[in-house]
């Protein structure tokens, strides 16, 4: 969701109506606005560099590093 771009108030309501998704995330429940917001800040840099890194393994497999 955070890749896709979704606000925090579209990610609450997509997790509030599909509890596929909220059992495919491990979640018993849906989670606040709040939770989700202290998630994509601790988990955005993270996010960020496993992107990076992923480019840069295609780019090197593929031999245009």
């Amino acid at each position: 969701m955070v890749l896709a771009g979704l606000s925090l108030i579209r990610m609450e309501q997509s997790l509030r109506k599909s509890p596929e998704l909220r059992k495919l995330l491990g979640l018993k429940w849906p989670v606040s606005k709040t939770t989700l917001s202290r998630w994509r800040k601790n988990l955005g840099p993270l996010v960020r560099e496993l992107i990076e890194y992923t480019y840069r393994l295609i780019a090197k497999l593929r031999g245009s590093s």
